[in-house]
């Protein structure tokens, strides 16, 4: 019965949004450069930085910094802020939901 189960492929688009929600949340997660980059915007000042300043404190190419922005945006980790002086400067900054989620391992640590 239980190889059946595992066998069996769940269909996301037919779980409740709150589910898929947590699925998108911890698969941003699983990852160590997602994490470096969130890490990054929490310790900075408003948890906001620029591509640029991403990039270079990651040492991240531009492609790759892409990829990982694009799948913390759609988990609702982080947003992106345009601003325009004299040219468009795109931000990203860490959502409420990130900054709650990145604050989990001190409650777990305050708990124990």
């Amino acid at each position: 019965m239980i190889s059946d189960i595992r066998k069996r492929k769940v269909n996301l688009s037919r779980l409740p949004l709150s589910i898929r929600d947590y699925i998108d949340v911890y698969a941003a997660l699983s990852d160590v450069t997602r994490m470096r980059i969130l890490l990054a915007l929490y310790s900075s000042k408003d948890h906001m930085l620029s591509f640029n300043e991403l990039k270079e404190a990651l040492g991240l190419r531009s492609g790759g910094l892409n990829y990982h922005l694009k799948l913390l945006l759609d988990a609702g980790l982080i947003e992106n802020v345009l601003e325009r002086r004299g040219r468009k400067i795109s931000h990203y900054r860490l959502t409420d939901k990130g900054v709650k989620v990145l604050k989990i391992p001190e409650i777990l640590h305050e708990s124990t």
